[in-house]
């Protein structure tokens, strides 16, 4: 519910500030902080999914190398290769579908 709250007054806090822009130099200036601040909000996802991808993959590392010290003897440890290959896929992703820095 908060959550809510708080992103309903983001945008309107955005829209206010586009209206100033708008009102003080003209459009061209407000598409211009438009284009920025979705540029920003682009980055902030790419970045979230990449750390992700991090995660989810040292956790896979970690889980193989668990598996692989309990369970002696057997296959078992192969498990952790798929939180590996998914966090693998998720900074793959991040880095190729990327906006330019």
């Amino acid at each position: 519910m908060n959550y809510d709250y708080n992103r309903e007054r983001e945008a309107y806090y955005r829209s206010e500030t586009v209206k100033k822009i708008a009102e003080l130099s003209g459009g061209a200036a407000a598409l211009e902080y438009l284009r920025e601040d979705e540029k920003k909000s682009a980055m902030r996802r790419t970045r979230a999914i990449r750390l992700g991808g991090m995660i989810t993959a040292a956790s896979g590392i970690a889980l193989t190398v668990f598996l692989y010290v309990i369970v002696q003897g057997q296959a078992v440890y192969l498990a952790g290769l798929i939180p590996i290959l998914v966090g693998l896929s998720l900074i793959l992703y991040a880095i190729t579908s990327a906006p330019v820095e």
